[in-house]
């Protein structure tokens, strides 16, 4: 498989996969190597470097099986997508949010885990929460907010098809 036209994506994954053949895509593998290009056979080690890299691009950055060490931020307009949320994984590290999410911005495919406050917090319009499973985050606080998913203000939001389990928020 190659790039015959040189537009960055490999052939076939323009209509195989519904990607927008303008629009940059980037790859993460944790066996990958942040020296690397992002592409999808020379994968970016870390999800801190393509979402570096996809900012302000409207991008999607895609995920292999494995664990990624965080917090993450996901810029404006950005589709962070996992394996899938069994063989995913998002690890907050104990950070007050493992997952900050901004405008427009999406998150599917993963276990987001391993944060003090919320797995997932948006103040953001229109961000997307999709087939992810948020547990172990939370309790941390004395607010009386958190535990899994935390939307504050973040009109348009839409969340569906996750499983949401073993958060605590105080």
């Amino acid at each position: 498989v190659g790039d015959s036209d040189k537009d960055g994506i490999l052939d076939g994954r323009e209509v195989s996969e519904g990607l927008d053949p303008l629009r940059p895509d980037f790859f993460v593998d944790p066996g990958g190597s942040d020296g690397a290009t992002g592409k999808e056979d020379a994968p970016w080690r870390t999800i801190q470097k393509a979402l570096t890299i996809a900012a302000g691009k409207g991008a999607e950055v895609v995920a292999a099986a494995g664990t990624y060490a965080g917090p993450f931020v996901v810029p404006d307009g950005i589709r962070l997508v996992g394996a899938g949320r069994l063989v995913a994984f998002l690890d907050g590290n104990g950070s007050p949010n493992a997952v900050v999410l901004g405008a427009g911005a999406s998150l599917r495919g993963f276990t987001v885990t391993g944060a003090s406050f919320s797995g997932i917090f948006s103040s953001a319009a229109g961000v997307l929460i999709e087939r992810c499973r948020i547990a172990g985050n939370g309790a941390g606080t004395t607010t009386g907010a958190g535990g899994g998913i935390c939307l504050s203000d973040a009109s348009g939001a839409v969340v569906r098809d996750n499983i949401i389990e073993g958060n605590r928020a105080l």
